[in-house]
């Protein structure tokens, strides 16, 4: 589970990395870039950064602003760096001193020389390629898949890197949006499908690689393109290649669709005229259309859920003339509480977080939210709603039913776990507490995103062919 006690009943973002090839300030960059990353990983964060010839790595649990103290980086020298925020996918997710070895990025020296990696995704086949390693006599140093993709690029017998990544690559099969570093080059490769996000930037020259388009932002870089499903960018001294996985056009795209929904930060760029705000607007929008058609209430008043829901709640009142009104307030200081998690339940967590406006008796309210997962949360901000005197309750979710697990980089919970995996829409509404529930539909979120080449098997069921290996 999370480390962080405040995030409950939401899918966790995967992790975040970083990039900076040829740059003098790149220590600073890279705390800038994995800063604005944070959202995308809060357990942990780490850097490597290359001098030319000596590497220098850099870990610990906890956020950016903790790991990256000056008085802890201030040794960290070179030009070229990679970054990573972390939230477990794999492997131990604590804080003990066992887990700090799965930090990230991973280090390893090889025959070649040294060699880092940053990892974003979740691979579908480690256990039985990790099994082989071991039964050949290779050595781990952590738990997660990441030291997979760093000891089989290390064994290839190819004989340049770039051939190495590529034989190494060809034997996984999953989610991956890697940035690979030698003492003096630099790749940046996303797997065929392209599940994880991959951005390349530029700055002064310098070439920046980073999870989405708000860190290069953050240092003042310039978007250049997104490195496409089954793409590397080979960076040197000499400037940028580009080069193809063999895989690459072989497998259907299966971009994350929570990217749009929840976890990419709303002013992160898809394209250069979208951003992922203008996406979640028409989110809501689309769903105010299924409400409508479906007709039966009266609401007075939309309202999100802060502060994920934002965004639809305002799309679903522009749509539907339901005036917009703020009846949560959100307390953005519970993460850091004096009150140790396991000393309160989790009513008093959500109690903690959010607190509804008490001057709308016998209103009817639309509640909007991203999505549900294990409904617990839900439940207890409806049995808030409802103390607060609201004549109606419902519920509207800028997402479909969430029914199955998500191989692919992101944690959640098993169909046990999952409110729409066992439950009826009668059941539902029953168990939440609400007047009525809606979900927006799988077209209407095809719709608003703009197109297909996105994974939705966490609605179907039906994961892309090849993707979960063995």
């Amino acid at each position: 589970m999370d480390t962080t006690p405040f995030d409950f009943d939401g899918l966790r973002e995967e992790c975040g990395v970083f990039g900076v090839f040829g740059h003098p300030e790149t220590i600073q960059l890279i705390s800038l870039g994995l800063f604005a990353l944070q959202h995308r990983g809060q357990e942990g964060a780490g850097i490597v950064t290359f001098d030319g010839e000596t590497p220098h790595p850099h870990r610990g649990h906890g956020l950016v602003s903790d790991v990256f103290q000056p008085e802890k980086t201030k040794d960290l020298r070179g030009s070229l760096g990679i970054g990573h925020v972390r939230y477990s996918t794999s492997g131990n997710n604590s804080t003990s001193d066992d887990a700090y070895r799965n930090l990230q990025p991973l280090f390893l020296e090889t025959a070649f020389g040294g060699l880092a990696v940053a990892h974003n995704g979740n691979l579908t086949n480690s256990d039985s390629i990790r099994k082989r390693l071991l039964d050949e006599g290779k050595g781990f140093i952590s738990t997660v898949d990441t030291e997979v993709i760093l000891q089989l690029i290390a064994a290839s017998k190819e004989s340049t890197l770039v051939e190495k990544v590529k034989d190494a690559l060809s034997q996984i099969t999953g989610s991956y949006s890697l940035i690979i570093m030698t003492k003096d080059m630099m790749i940046g490769v996303r797997d065929p499908f392209g599940f994880r996000p991959l951005k390349h930037g530029e700055l002064n020259g310098a070439t920046i690689f980073s999870s989405e388009t708000c860190a290069l932002d953050s240092i003042g870089a310039k978007f250049v393109d997104e490195v496409a499903p089954g793409e590397m960018l080979i960076v040197t001294k000499d400037g940028v290649t580009v080069d193809d996985l063999p895989q690459k056009g072989k497998v259907p795209i299966s971009g994350c669709v929570f990217e749009h929904i929840y976890f990419a930060r709303p002013d992160s760029l898809i394209d250069s005229k979208t951003d992922f705000h203008a996406v979640r607007i028409k989110m809501g929008q689309q769903l105010a259309k299924e409400v409508i058609q479906a007709g039966g209430i009266h609401l007075d008043y939309a309202a999100s859920v802060p502060d994920s829901g934002i965004p639809a709640a305002y799309g679903f009142s522009e749509e539907s003339g339901v005036k917009y009104q703020t009846f949560f307030i959100r307390n953005h200081y519970v993460g850091r509480t004096f009150i140790a998690p396991d000393q309160i339940n989790r009513e008093k967590k959500v109690r903690m977080k959010f607190n509804p406006r008490r001057i709308f008796k016998g209103e009817s309210f639309m509640l909007i939210d991203d999505s549900m997962v294990r409904g617990t949360t839900s439940k207890i901000i409806v049995a808030m709603a409802r103390e607060a005197d609201l004549g109606e309750v419902h519920m509207g979710l800028s997402s479909p039913m969430i029914k199955h697990p998500c191989h692919f980089g992101i944690d959640t919970p098993d169909e046990l776990g999952l409110i729409a995996h066992n439950m009826s829409h009668e059941e539902m509404v029953k168990f939440l507490g609400v007047d009525s529930l809606t979900f927006l539909s799988l077209p209407g979120l095809v719709k608003a995103i703009g197109g297909n080449g996105h994974c939705t098997s966490c609605f179907t069921g039906d994961y892309p062919v090849g993707s979960l290996g063995k």
